[in-house]
C-alpha cells in the first residue's frame, strides 16, 4: 500500500494513516514511526505488479491532529495505593511496557514521582515486557 503524503504535514498524515489502517484492517502502525530521524526499512519486490492504468497516487490528507493530554489537577498520591498497583501488576503479569515507548514512559514517570528510588517498581514493571 502507497501513500503519497505532503512533507510538512508528516506528523498529522502519520496519524490519519495509522487510524486508517486500525480501521479498515484493524492493523495498529508503530507509534515510533512519526519520528523523521528514525530510519525505516522499505520493502524492493522484483516481482511488483503496478498497475500500467493507474498513474498517479493521490497525496493523502485525511489528516487527524494528534490528541494533547491535558495536565491532571488535584492527583493525590498514596505510597500504599502506589505500592499495591504494583503488587497487582506483578501478580497478573499485566504488561504495561509493551513498546519501547510505552516502557521509557513507564520509566520517567516513575522517575518523576520516586526519583532513584523508585527504581525497583520500574524493574518489577520492566521484567513482564517481552522486549
Amino acid at each position: 500500500m502507497l501513500f503519497k503524503i505532503e512533507p510538512k504535514k508528516h506528523r498529522e498524515a502519520f496519524n490519519g494513516i495509522s487510524q486508517y489502517l486500525f480501521e479498515k484492517y484493524g492493523l495498529s502502525a508503530d507509534p515510533n514511526g512519526v519520528s523523521l530521524s528514525k530510519p525505516y526499512i522499505v520493502d524492493f519486490d522484483p516481482f511488483i505488479y503496478i498497475n500500467p492504468l493507474y498513474s498517479e497516487v493521490p497525496v493523502f490528507t485525511d489528516y487527524v491532529k494528534e490528541v494533547q493530554i491535558k495536565e491532571i489537577v488535584g492527583f493525590v498520591y498514596s505510597p500504599n495505593d502506589f505500592d499495591s498497583i504494583i503488587k497487582q501488576i506483578v501478580a497478573r503479569r499485566v504488561n504495561i511496557c509493551e513498546g519501547y515507548s510505552e516502557w521509557i514512559k513507564v520509566g520517567f514517570a516513575i522517575s518523576e514521582q520516586f526519583g532513584a528510588s523508585g527504581s525497583h517498581y520500574f524493574h518489577e514493571v520492566s521484567k513482564i515486557s517481552s522486549i
